[in-house]
């Protein structure tokens, strides 16, 4: 009979040269020693090595050693030599087995499996000073040490509770801290050699137009070269101090862009980490709020000890910021890492884009994907980097955006980003969304301080709570109730294939290719082409070499169908379109991928077509599609996960899991409102910090069951929010047959600044059909001029969703009752009944 003896104060087991350290019942760490022993100093991948004890049972049987936990079991060998020797069983499955196959590292696993296995290898032992300034010129490492003797790895069985995994491995490898409140509002950003006064007339046109903005960017022609080093460029910049001063008058934070280079010096060098440190505070001294860390595409600094240059430029980077400003938040923009410990660094984003509805898709599965793995502050440059989108592509990527982590929109040299550049319907969409997201800071702060808690992205992936979903939708929860439907494919356009017939009757265009970019003297080669579309073509079978070219192609286009047309071209440089007698499209310039688009009414029959392009240098593209007068416009399917979901826009109800299928004019992303719910709303502001979130406005949506949100708040700009300095307050809803109740609690909790008291306005949303009958505020009955009945009417815009006071409800909807409480301290309870 086995002889187990229990142990509740060691929290490891040595034995032959293994040390298995028990961390907790669902986590523990299994140590090959090195050179020096085993090692008990934080690395630059593990923090934090304070767990408490594990009680734990052990056994030692033959030539093996038994330890079992409430989670799992550990079975190694007495004499063990490597991490070969051990097994891991959960139960009576074995879940690992001591295989180095098993040790290498991969992504946090996104569907609920047994185990996760983590290696810190090399490890790599920071100084007490990180990648600061070392304490002696002599010290060629600065501090820094790094071994590769044995395998040092944690196995998290969590058993498919993803939950508890995110949870251990935050406490483990650090917290995503909680950026500063200005990073969740609009930022401004292009790769564009702003002068001072130049910048500043932007940030101020966007006060004129009355488009709320946080942070103005200015990308890395600031600087001499406008690539490297830290000499500021007079001619843009005469008297730095003066313009971040300047800026600061318009409440706007700036934020440059360094592209690092390494100097001929290794990472960690004293001399490196010196003219680090005093390059980027002469800045932050100077007045700059933080930097954007861009890697440089063209030498680098590479990061030691094989950690990769973004992780490593996101610590050295970060460290610096917070050690020049201690106390307050460290908020770094930077380019994604796949390293275990970039959670610790936002903001990231994906790198550089094209203007094309597959990069809008792709963004989104990536945000939803990286928030999987901790990393919930991963955006895209809106609009992308490289071309110009049209009004349609641009209004989707900015509506996306303005409903994500961070609304950041950036482009090229001479791209167009600005709102006021596009359509007046456009520019007002846009502008609508970013006011929208401003009302939305409450429902995005409380996520980011989620994610700080537990690890949860603020664009929570539907897979997070119905594994069966399809997420070819990629759709989102916003918060906890907020159903977020983007829309991620363009209305209506179709290739034209099958469509054009050469003049002798052949199917096709003829194309004519040219090695020049004006059609000079005899085409290269003469060929048919049956559609427009170069790439996806490969490069090899394209019919001219060289990067400067032209093409036309020539022919007759079949209409069937007598109608308006929309014709649109995707180009890199010169088009010209001519339909019948029409020069339908003429952008012939030199310029990034840009959609042109025009309209044309046409009669059955073969209409001429004439398509001219050319290439000046770089990269390239040409496309030709269109939407036929019979298309499907504006229709999408989107996916109702289970429960009653209310559509913001109409107010019809679904009933999920459901495919459904709505028009989605340019104005309107999908979006649905979980019953129940309670969402809190912020007051119109032009920059996040203009005002404190008072009044608070409470849209509450019943249903069945009850639930309890929170509003959470802090100073928005210092590390109080680690120690207890915020706020929360829950509100609690409840419905019972015909009566609802809902609970503000008194807030729990304050932090330097805060006011005693808050004003509110709660705006119950009935369904369609429902009547009022009385409301009771604190037990007493409010007399009617108390209360505001807004009746439903049909919408149309620019009504946006979720305004706040006074807005009346869509046309489905039932009535919505409103009541202010003004200058309270909260513990209120309101009870509705209904007729």
């Amino acid at each position: 009979m086995a002889k187990w003896q229990i142990e509740t104060e060691k929290s490891h087991v040595i034995t032959g040269s293994i040390r298995i350290s028990l961390l907790s019942s669902s986590l523990l760490r299994i140590e090959e020693g090195g050179s020096d022993g085993f090692e008990d100093r934080p690395t630059f991948l593990v923090i934090n090595r304070d767990w408490s004890p594990v009680t734990y049972k052990i056994n030692y049987k033959d030539n093996f050693c038994e330890i079992k936990t409430d989670g799992y079991m550990v079975l190694v060998e007495k004499e063990a030599k490597s991490i070969r020797d051990v097994k891991v069983y959960m139960g009576q499955k074995l879940l690992w087995n001591g295989s180095e196959e098993n040790c290498s590292l991969k992504p946090l696993p996104v569907t609920g499996e047994d185990i996760y296995v983590l290696p810190d290898k090399p490890v790599i032992l920071p100084p007490p000073w990180g990648a600061l300034k070392p304490l002696s010129d002599e010290d060629k490492s600065s501090g820094w040490f790094s071994s590769d003797d044995g395998h040092d790895i944690y196995i998290f069985v969590y058993n498919k509770d993803l939950s508890l995994l995110r949870k251990e491995f935050l406490k483990l490898t650090g917290s995503v801290p909680l950026p500063p409140l200005w990073a969740f509002g609009f930022w401004n950003s292009l790769y564009h050699p702003y002068t001072d006064t130049e910048a500043i007339a932007t940030i101020e046109r966007y006060r004129k137009e009355g488009i709320p903005l946080d942070v103005f960017v200015v990308d890395t022609d600031w600087r001499v070269g406008g690539s490297s080093g830290y000499d500021i460029e007079k001619k843009y910049f005469p008297d730095m101090k003066s313009f971040f001063r300047q800026a600061h008058n318009c409440n706007v934070k700036i934020i440059m862009n360094d592209h690092p280079s390494s100097m001929g010096m290794k990472p960690v060098e004293p001399a490196q980490l010196k003219y680090r440190y005093e390059n980027l505070t002469a800045m932050l001294s100077m007045g700059l709020d933080t930097w954007w860390y861009d890697k440089n595409w063209h030498e680098f600094i590479e990061g030691p000890y094989g950690t990769g240059k973004e992780v490593w430029g996101q610590y050295l980077y970060s460290g610096i910021i917070s050690h020049f400003c201690p106390g307050m938040r460290t908020v770094l923009l930077s380019m994604w890492s796949d390293h275990p410990a970039s959670h610790r660094y936002p903001l990231w984003w994906t790198g550089d884009i094209h203007s094309s509805w597959d990069d809008l898709r792709n963004g989104i599965r990536e945000t939803l994907w990286f928030g999987h793995q901790c990393m919930p502050y991963v955006g895209q440059d809106l609009g992308g980097h490289v071309g110009d989108p049209d009004d349609e592509l641009y209004t989707r990527f900015l509506q996306y955006g303005c409903l994500s982590p961070t609304a950041r929109v950036h482009g090229t040299v001479g791209a167009k980003r600005y709102p006021w550049l596009y359509s007046e319907e456009t520019k007002e969409i846009v502008t609508e969304y970013i006011k929208l997201r401003y009302r939305l800071l409450p429902v995005i702060y409380s996520a980011a301080r989620r994610a700080f808690d537990e690890g949860l992205p603020l664009l929570r992936s539907l897979s997070f709570e119905w594994p069966e979903f399809d997420e070819k939708y990629l759709e989102y929860l916003l918060g906890d109730d907020l159903l977020v439907c983007p829309v991620f494919t363009q209305s209506g356009y179709q290739r034209i294939d099958g469509k054009f017939l050469q003049s002798d009757g052949e199917p096709g265009l003829k194309g004519e290719y040219f090695n020049n970019s004006d059609f000079h003297g005899e085409p290269d080669v003469i060929r048919q082409d049956r559609e427009i579309s170069f790439p996806p073509c490969s490069f090899e079978s394209f019919p001219v070499r060289g990067e400067t070219f032209s093409a036309r192609w020539t022919g007759e286009i079949f209409i069937d169908e007598p109608g308006r047309y929309t014709f649109r071209t995707l180009s890199s440089d010169g088009v010209r379109l001519r339909i019948g007698d029409k020069l339908l499209i003429d952008n012939w310039t030199e310029h990034h991928e840009t959609y042109d688009s025009a309209e044309i009414d046409l009669n059955r029959g073969y209409v001429p077509v004439k398509l001219e392009f050319y290439n000046g240098k770089g990269f390239w593209i040409i496309r030709l599609d269109w939407i036929t007068p019979s298309a499907k416009k504006d229709i999408h399917d989107m996916w109702i996960p289970p429960g009653e979901w209310e559509d913001l826009w109409t107010g019809i109800s679904y009933k999920g899991p459901a495919v459904i299928s709505q028009v989605c004019p340019l104005y309107k992303t999908p979006l649905f409102i979980r019953r129940p719910s309670v969402i809190t709303l912020a007051p119109e502001m032009d920059y996040s910090w203009q005002k404190p979130w008072d009044p608070v406005t409470i849209e509450i949506f019943p249903g069945d069951g009850k639930i309890i949100r929170s509003l959470y708040e802090d100073d928005g700009m210092t590390l109080e929010y680690e120690h207890g300095g915020y706020r929360k307050t829950d509100i609690s809803l409840l419905r019972d047959g015909k009566q609802i109740f809902l609970e503000i609690d008194k807030p729990c909790g304050k932090f330097r600044g805060v006011g005693s008291s808050k004003s509110w306005i709660v705006r119950l949303h009935l369904k369609e059909g429902e009547t009022l009958k009385e409301v009771c505020l604190d037990g007493k009955t409010l007399r009617k001029k108390d209360i505001s009945v807004m009746m439903p009417s049909p919408s149309s815009w620019p009504c946006m969703p979720l305004r706040g006071k006074g807005s009346c409800p869509t046309e489905h909807s039932g009535p919505v009752v409103e009541i202010c409480l003004e200058h309270t301290d909260g513990g209120h309870k309101i009870m509705w009944v209904l007729g």
